[in-house]
């Protein structure tokens, strides 16, 4: 009769339990010394604008306490310099975030019927402003973020080994 001990079966199985032992301890010693988080990534630039906290409540108030006052006029007093930053519409009171693009951070909030450098604000729609000047409107919408292309238009890739042995056949 053969004894089960030494067969070759069961002291590949006892070297294979042994090594997972081993693996585990090791498992175990990196889970007890490394720390429970990783690392965070930290991102450099933010292309959302930074929040700003806005009481609408003293906008509201100081809208029904001043009359419309007119902006000093600049030589760039034209829509197309412009910015519309943020819309706030409601059917009691809409107010719109507007800056100028030489200054973009300097921003002025307005009401219905405010003006803002000789554009006298008419209406306010879910994603425009529409002006009025000179009995013509003009309207302001927000502006898109620029994108780069992946490639210039005027230089093409090269093309791989495979494209140009594909155009071959």
């Amino acid at each position: 009769m053969k004894k089960i001990s030494n067969s070759t079966i069961v002291s590949v199985i006892t070297r294979l339990f042994i090594l997972a032992i081993i693996a585990k301890i090791i498992a175990l010693g990196f889970y007890l010394y490394l720390p429970n988080q990783g690392n965070s990534i930290k991102i450099k630039e933010n292309y959302l604008p930074k929040y700003q906290r806005v009481s609408f409540k003293n906008m509201i108030q100081d809208a029904k306490q001043k009359p419309v006052k007119e902006v000093k006029k600049s030589i760039e007093d034209s829509i197309d310099n412009m910015l519309l930053k943020g819309l706030f519409a409601s059917k009691k009171n809409s107010f719109i975030i507007v800056a100028m693009k030489a200054k973009p951070k300097k921003t002025t909030i307005l009401s219905i019927g405010e003006v803002f450098h000789s554009y006298k604000l008419k209406k306010i729609t879910k994603t425009t402003a529409i002006f009025e000047k000179n009995s013509k409107e003009y309207i302001l919408n927000f502006s898109k973020p620029k994108t780069k292309p992946v490639t210039k238009p005027g230089k093409r890739r090269k093309k791989s080994k495979l494209q140009k042995h594909i155009k071959r056949k």
